[in-house]
């Protein structure tokens, strides 16, 4: 997942950048201003200043990045995959777009010491929270952006194991943001 997420911003880069400045300015604006605001601009289908982001993790960077598992199991028989929707490899498609240089500091959760106290940094556990807060309706258009990047399209879509209502919650310490108006 790392090589397609680190493939897909260089093609990005390339495709519409001329000059090295341009692409240190949008992988700037990429990131987001403030290090330690969770909603990066990249996590989104259209993210405008001032206005709502739409379309959580369905940018090209991390639906790209996506459909790199989503073809890996494409060819399993359908009896033999999970009938939940791959949450753990969504969750590791946004850490490979945050970072693809992976080390335990930005994949996994650790502690730290901090003024002599070991202090836990959630890193993992954030994303496989925020991904478990994704509706139905969400989870559907997270696939099919990510099927469009997709070596394979006709790729099954997962639906959720009979009797979870998916109400076990993983904490995280950011919220959900999408204003994608076919959700409402």
């Amino acid at each position: 997942m790392a090589a397609t997420a680190v493939d897909q911003l260089k093609n990005l880069l390339e495709s519409a950048l001329d000059t090295k400045e341009d692409h240190i300015s949008l992988a700037k604006w990429l990131l987001g201003d403030d290090p330690k605001d969770r909603k990066r601009p990249f996590y989104y289908k259209t993210y405008q200043e001032g206005k709502p982001p739409v379309g959580i993790f369905q940018s090209d960077l991390v639906a790209a990045t996506f459909a790199s598992h989503l073809t890996a199991i494409s060819l399993i028989p359908a009896s033999e995959c999970m009938a939940a929707y791959p949450s753990g490899a969504l969750a590791l498609s946004i850490l490979a777009t945050n970072d693809a240089h992976f080390s335990s500091h930005n994949w996994g959760d650790y502690y730290k010491v901090e003024n002599g106290k070991d202090i836990l940094v959630k890193v993992a556990s954030n994303f496989a929270g925020i991904v478990d807060k994704l509706q139905d309706a969400q989870w559907k258009k997270v696939i099919m952006t990510a099927e469009g990047f997709s070596k394979k399209k006709k790729l099954v879509l997962p639906a959720r194991i009979d009797g979870d209502d998916g109400s076990e919650e993983l904490e995280s310490n950011f919220e959900l943001e999408d204003a994608d108006e076919d959700l409402e």
